[in-house]
Formats: C-alpha cells, structure tokens, sequence
C-alpha cells in the first residue's frame, strides 16, 4: 500500500525472509489485534512486518505509542508506506 502511515514491528533479510515475515505477521497481528502486513523493500532485500491501516500519521503515532508498552514492541515505530 502507497501512501499512509503503518507501525513497522519486524525487518527480515537473508535466504527465508518471506517466510519468516509471513510467520511475524500472524504473530504480530494476533498480539496486537490489529491488522498487520508484509511489505517487501523496493528491491526485494528486506521484508518488513507493519502494522496497517491508520488514518494519517497522528493516529499511527498513538497507537505506536500504546504497542511499546506490551511485550515484543518496544522497538516499533512509525514508518510512512
């Protein structure tokens, strides 16, 4: 997705990247309660787990700020899509 504002939780390079994103987004969708996905860097290297589907920065923000505080998101923060 183009445009917009996700919680990036997890970055995965290496041979089986795809996978283990896949593996992190279930994790992290389910922990969360929110909707989260993988989304490849322009050239394929890394796969980036976000958490999606936050009106504008402001609101992505927020809710960054509540995930910190459970445990496996303390390294979260705001990346524009």
């Amino acid at each position: 997705a183009k445009g917009g504002f996700g919680i990036q939780v997890a970055s995965f390079m290496g041979a089986d990247r795809q996978k283990r994103a896949e593996e992190a987004r279930k994790k992290y969708a389910a922990s969360s309660g929110m909707s989260a996905q993988v989304v490849p860097s322009a050239d394929g290297s890394i796969h980036r787990v976000l958490i999606v589907g936050f009106r504008d920065k402001n609101a992505a923000s927020a809710a960054c700020n509540e995930l910190r505080q459970k445990d496996g998101f303390k390294d979260a923060f705001v990346k524009e899509l």
